[in-house]
């Protein structure tokens, strides 16, 4: 069912009203970027339009909401005429560094090269392997070797599919690699081959749109870009958190024939939108302020546990921990499935790490013979997610079977049934919370030094982008992390915060609008007590009234909530270690928020100094 028209404001109607051939939506968080094009689509019932999204779940979602004219599909989905090649002979799936071994005889660590190397290719515009694929930590003769070795296994992920007159072999020559090798076509493979075909979408469909444009890897851009018919680009370039599917700022402005910003945002009110705009001005130089049409909507810097609420976090490492600080007391969902998540993985590196001869089926953990080798291999790659696996591995140590499956246990399989939904920061587009508690493992934008740290690298970049829509997921309440607090004490410090007050904007009239004034002037007394009642005032300038909540972190137990909740500190050393204080002190403090229904008693079954404690208090009741 198409979804209901809506009025549109100044910015949206510039968008609506325009009659540009290749048009860029630059949008912000919650500008309803999506409904501008479905009332787009509505407004053009004669003609033949194709959606395009990135992810299944975006798909159907705008396929139940866009009229009959619009014919919904992800890139891959477009590229399945293609694909369907390799799953008919059973080809097609996730190729891992192990299929490489063992079609090749190589190292482990060379084919997660020549996988990197692949990947980079498939994704890219480029139409052959080139030295520019190859990661950067392989220098001098070992580029142009990896090129080499990449074009021969591409050559052979193409014979992946049914034999045909012409190309090159017998059909019994074919139907023996079929059978014998291990290799797999995926995904980006299939999109790969479908994009050197140059397919024209334009015989099909009057119009194009992109939804979510900064999502867009090269490959797939390249492809939109030939297109002769109209095409109609949405997104928010700030929001471009998938760079390793080598989505890094694909699009320029000057391929466009005309660019509407929108910058106000119907989610959050003034605290989140000034929030949003402090850190893309400050980081990523941003002049368009986020902006919000709900000036009644206050925000609330404290998080009411007692009633639902959102976790988000960096890593997954960070988000399990926060799962096991709540096992006992909360209904868990999992944006995307528990089983979207590695923890499986983890369980299988915990195997490999103490030797139970358990059957390991990860493809890439059942490669290695030992937790050694697999520690040499996350060296020599620098594969991220395995270094954290480990990580997580080496902290729980012979708990981490029974605390995943206690997870899995809490875990209730529709969201509107859960008291805590937990998601990272790169699963959590889309979706929109009316709390959100985000974890303290976002990269550190203020150096030890005080200074803002330089965002010279694309992945940096893509750093801010994520801290940023962690931010922006919230409606009415949050718990910032102390990666927004630091910016936030040295944009004080600098006097950076300027006239914005919550109630009232400073505007001057622009061509898309209304944008917000921020001064880079002190304004006012002096701010060099951060701590003092000067300091709780700026900063109350920027996020409204509740800002003083900030700041009440000193009570004992919320910083013990947040050890476990953050580090995930499950003994009163560890809390002692993560917050300071005698250790005893911290064991009374737990027993007695465990006690008070505030903490499970049973996150703590490896701490006697707490658990004794606890049974104490259980045998004097039976007494």
């Amino acid at each position: 069912m198409a979804a209901r028209a809506f009025t549109p404001n100044v910015e949206q109607s510039a968008a609506l009203s325009s009659t540009a051939r290749r048009l860029l939506v630059r949008a912000k968080a919650g500008n309803g970027k999506t409904s501008l094009l479905i009332e787009h689509a509505l407004r053009n019932p004669d003609d033949k339009i194709l959606y395009v999204t990135f992810g299944k779940a975006n798909k159907d979602d705008a396929a139940a909401r866009f009229p009959s004219n619009v014919t919904t599909k992800t890139s891959h989905g477009l590229a399945w005429e293609v694909g369907g090649q390799f799953k008919k002979t059973g080809k097609q799936g996730d190729l891992y560094p192990s299929q490489l071994v063992k079609a090749y005889s190589i190292p482990m660590a060379f084919a997660r090269h020549l996988l990197d190397t692949l990947h980079n290719y498939m994704v890219s515009a480029d139409a052959d392997i080139l030295p520019v694929h190859v990661p950067s930590m392989l220098q001098g003769d070992d580029r142009p070797k990896m090129v080499e070795w990449a074009e021969h296994v591409w050559t052979d992920l193409l014979r992946l599919r049914q034999w045909s007159r012409g190309c090159g072999e017998t059909q019994a020559e074919r139907a023996e690699f079929l059978d014998t090798t291990p290799l797999r076509m995926p995904h980006d493979g299939y999109l790969k081959l479908w994009s050197l075909g140059n397919p024209d979408l334009s015989y099909r469909y009057n119009q194009i749109l992109l939804d979510e444009y900064q999502d867009t890897n090269p490959v797939f851009a390249a492809v939109i870009l030939r297109q002769t018919c109209p095409v109609r680009l949405a997104g928010d370039e700030f929001q471009a958190i998938f760079g390793f599917r080598g989505a890094y700022s694909t699009f320029d402005p000057a391929q466009f024939d005309e660019v509407v910003s929108l910058s106000e945002s119907h989610r959050f009110g003034p605290g989140i939108a000034n929030l949003a705009t402090m850190l893309l001005r400050e980081f990523a130089g941003e002049q368009v302020p986020v902006r919000s049409s709900r000036d009644d909507l206050a925000t609330q810097f404290v998080v009411d546990r007692t009633r639902p609420y959102a976790v988000i976090g960096r890593t997954n490492a960070k988000l399990f921990a926060s799962a096991v600080s709540l096992l006992g007391s909360q209904r868990l969902y999992f944006v995307g499935g528990i089983d979207e998540y590695p923890f499986d993985k983890l369980v299988e590196v915990h195997h490999l790490r103490a030797g139970t001869g358990v059957r390991l089926r990860d493809p890439l953990i059942s490669a290695f013979s030992s937790f050694q080798q697999l520690e040499q291999y996350a060296n020599d790659t620098d594969d991220k997610e395995v270094h954290a696996l480990i990580s997580v591995a080496k902290q729980y140590g012979d708990q981490v079977p029974m605390l995943v499956d206690q997870v899995k246990a809490a875990c209730v399989s529709k969201i509107e049934d859960a008291t805590v939904v937990l998601t990272t920061a790169h699963r959590c587009k889309g979706f929109e919370f009316p709390q959100v508690v985000l974890l303290g493992d976002f990269i550190n934008l203020i150096t030890d030094a005080g200074l803002p740290l330089s965002l010279d690298t694309p992945e940096l970049r893509q750093e801010l982008h994520l801290l940023y829509v962690a931010l922006t997921r919230t409606m009415h309440s949050i718990e910032l992390n102390e990666q927004i607090l630091a910016v936030i004490r040295y944009c004080e410090t600098m006097g950076l915060t300027g006239e914005v007050v919550p109630s009232a904007f400073n505007t001057t009239e622009q061509a898309g609008g209304l944008s917000l004034v921020l001064s880079r002037e002190q304004e006012g007394e002096g701010f060099a007590s951060l701590n003092g009642v000067g300091a709780r005032a700026t900063i109350a300038e920027l996020v409204g009234a509740d800002a003083s909540l900030l700041f009440e972190d000193d009570d004992v137990q919320s910083r013990i909530e947040l050890a476990i909740l953050r580090q995930g500190a499950l003994t009163a050393l560890a809390i002692a270690n993560a917050i300071g204080g005698p250790v005893a002190q911290i064991a009374d403090q737990v027993a007695s928020m465990v006690r008070q229904g505030r903490l499970s008693g049973g996150l703590f079954i490896g701490c006697p100094a707490i658990t004794q404690r606890l049974v104490f208090d259980l045998q004097l009741e039976v007494a």
